[in-house]
């Protein structure tokens, strides 16, 4: 009795046992299945013509914890028949297939689907109507003809592929050559017409069946080098953006030290713009008109029109790019410098200026007799030197280009302290001038900017009318600046001809305009 209850005792334990691991097993699998095995549709996409449907699935869950996730597509025709299956898999930070919409494109002959996911490069997955399937890393869906044929259509026939650049991480390491990272590109290369004949390569890529292009930034890049190259201008390329994305914003150069240059340059830009304007793929593309960027006098600016090319006008173009200039060298000070002087004159030669009669002459507080003497002629202009004296005698101080390489006719110079002087100049029969301002007690001088009143003229452009400083005085703690229209006289108001009256509260540093004289 005893055995045989012992006997059912343990049948039952093992019966338990078995269940257990039977249920243990069941739990097991039930998991791998829903996290390894288990098939949840997420997207579906039927073909134009409705002889295909492609089932994008997710396959099982996305490994522990930010791991990739597993699908599958499925390719049916219009019987339902299976004709083609791809499993692929999705590094996504751990995100499901849920919310991932792939790129699809129907062919004769295929489907494309493109997937992409943040820890990843886009792939590309190809699954033909006979079965068979490839797949490669995304640099785009079409062929190289395809692509070339979509190229001729947007751009003209004359456009015709170059090479393809492949997908690159390589970054300089110190030897070698530099290699710019990029995603991919294609160049083509285009021959035109306008605005002179001649080839520039354009580079495209595509992003999803999308074609991406940088033509129009290479076709405003030839037709500047043209411009320049034709009218003998200063000019910079500043790059900007990768791959299909490069753009192109060109900096000019200019040395301006008056009126008349800083009214040519603003000219210059604008028959620039409107070179650019004449080529018709550039008409209307506000693109390459966004921003310009300026290098005068050594001095940066930037100016970004308020018009758009489709609305553009010469005269308000003009007036910007006049004031964006008059603003950039009012705030960059003074425009250009004298580095110290070097020359070391002989005795003799210091006892011949000393002996010639001063165009100018300022007496410090300390006692010395500052003198600007005319010590060469060209071309019916003087050039001088700024000398200091304090028995007439003996030279204490010397600076042999005060004017920087201008000549003229010195009118006059003032110093306010110690340190701070200023020296005037006019040439072309008393035409034009210019005021220059020493800060280290005359052995350097730099070019003061007279700002513009931005007068009209009559056809409505801006210019200054005030080109001959005549009087720089004193009063009430301000520094001020008497400029008169010179021998031309181009500017009458009701009150009739004016001079222009400019201060400074900051030495000369800058130029403030305060209005018209009589």
């Amino acid at each position: 009795m005893t055995k045989k209850i012992l006997i059912t005792i343990g049948v039952i334990l093992a019966a338990v046992v078995l269940i257990v691991v039977l249920l243990v097993v069941a739990l097991l699998w039930g998991l791998y299945y829903i996290t390894e095995l288990e098939e949840t549709k997420v997207n579906e996409f039927y073909s134009d013509d409705g002889k295909y449907t492609l089932t994008m699935y997710e396959v099982g869950d996305a490994d522990f914890p930010f791991g990739s996730v597993n699908g599958k597509f499925v390719l049916k025709d219009n019987t339902g028949d299976v004709i083609n299956t791809c499993k692929f898999s999705v590094a996504d930070d751990g995100a499901g297939l849920k919310g991932n919409v792939p790129a699809i494109r129907w062919t004769d002959n295929s489907v494309m689907a493109i997937v992409s996911g943040s820890e990843q490069k886009d792939q590309l997955y190809i699954m033909y109507y006979d079965g068979t399937s490839e797949d490669r890393q995304s640099s785009g869906w079409y062929t190289t003809e395809e692509l070339t044929a979509l190229v001729k259509d947007a751009y003209g026939e004359n456009a015709e592929y170059v090479r393809t650049v492949e997908p690159s991480n390589q970054i300089y390491t110190g030897n070698g050559p530099y290699v710019e990272p990029t995603e991919g590109y294609h160049v083509f290369r285009i021959k035109v017409d306008t605005p002179e004949e001649g080839t520039f390569e354009f580079r495209v890529s595509e992003d999803k069946g999308v074609l991406v292009s940088n033509y129009i930034s290479e076709y405003f890049k030839y037709t500047t080098d043209c411009f320049v190259a034709q009218n003998d201008v200063l000019m910079e390329w500043e790059k900007y953006g990768t791959d299909a994305k490069v753009r192109y914003i060109p900096e000019f150069h200019a040395q301006i030290e008056n009126d008349r240059q800083q009214m040519e340059f603003s000219g210059m830009i604008c028959d620039y713009v409107e070179y650019c304007k004449a080529v018709d793929a550039l008409a209307t593309e506000n693109e390459w008109f966004e921003q310009f960027d300026f290098l005068i006098s050594g001095k940066p600016g930037t100016l970004k029109p308020t018009i758009t090319i489709d609305r553009y006008d010469r005269t308000l173009f003009y007036n910007e790019v006049y004031q964006k200039v008059d603003d950039s060298l009012r705030n960059n000070l003074n425009i250009v410098g004298q580095e110290e002087d070097t020359d070391v004159p002989s005795e003799e030669v210091l006892a011949d200026w000393l002996s010639r009669e001063p165009a100018c002459t300022f007496t410090m507080e300390e006692g010395m007799e500052l003198r600007l003497v005319a010590v060469d002629r060209v071309t019916g202009n003087d050039y001088y030197a700024l000398i200091g004296t304090y028995d007439g005698e003996s030279c204490a101080f010397y600076n042999t280009n005060p004017y920087n390489n201008r000549g003229g006719l010195a009118t006059g110079m003032l110093f306010v302290d110690e340190k701070v002087g200023f020296i005037t100049i006019s040439w072309g029969g008393e035409e034009e001038g210019a005021v220059y301002r020493t800060e280290d007690g005359g052995k350097t001088f730099e070019l003061s900017h007279i700002p513009s009143p931005l007068i009209e003229a009559e056809n409505g452009t801006f210019y200054n009318p005030f080109v001959l400083p005549e009087k720089i005085y004193e009063k009430d703690g301000l520094l001020y600046l008497e400029v008169s229209q010179g021998a031309n006289k181009t500017y009458e108001s009701e009150q009739g001809y004016c001079k222009g009256l400019y201060s400074s509260d900051d030495l000369g540093l800058h130029w403030d305009y305060v209005g018209e004289i009589y």
